[in-house]
């Protein structure tokens, strides 16, 4: 009886702290690679999600960096009537046109800033859980 009480105590009291909030916003698990980063006409560079999970385009933000310009992408904003998840073998292109887009199974979002990609330069991807601030995926590649 007493270990019991000593138990029920404990669950409840992690919910009383906040504690239990967090519980369900650990990040979920997928591997991506950078196929291809192209310089020409402002840079072009292409994700594909190789495994794990499906994650859902409103838990996820995609930053870009260029080594020297630094674009966010709210993939929330992303129009979804093809699906609402990122898929294994799906690709995100992301272009600088004026304005950083990326388009997913022919659905397009703008995000800020922009972007210069130029022979020779590193460009990193990282893709951030929204939820749990979490990392998902960093790439690097160089133009």
């Amino acid at each position: 009886m007493v270990a019991i009480t000593v138990i029920l105590a404990a669950v409840i009291g992690t919910f009383v702290l906040g504690l239990g909030d967090s519980l369900g916003d650990s990040a979920p698990q997928a591997s991506y690679t950078i196929d291809d980063v192209d310089a020409t006409n402002n840079g072009t560079i292409e994700v594909t999600k190789t495994g794990g999970q499906d994650i859902a385009f409103s838990d996820l933000r995609v930053v870009v960096d260029d080594g020297g310009n630094t674009s966010e992408i709210d993939l929330a904003t992303l129009p979804t009537p093809n699906g609402e998840n990122w898929r294994t073998a799906d690709t995100a292109v992301i272009t600088d046109d004026g304005a950083v887009t990326v388009n997913i199974r022919g659905e397009s979002t703008t995000g800020t800033g922009y972007l210069d990609i130029y022979a020779g330069n590193e460009v990193t991807v990282t893709i951030v859980h929204k939820q749990s601030g979490t990392t998902i995926a960093e790439l690097s590649a160089t133009a």
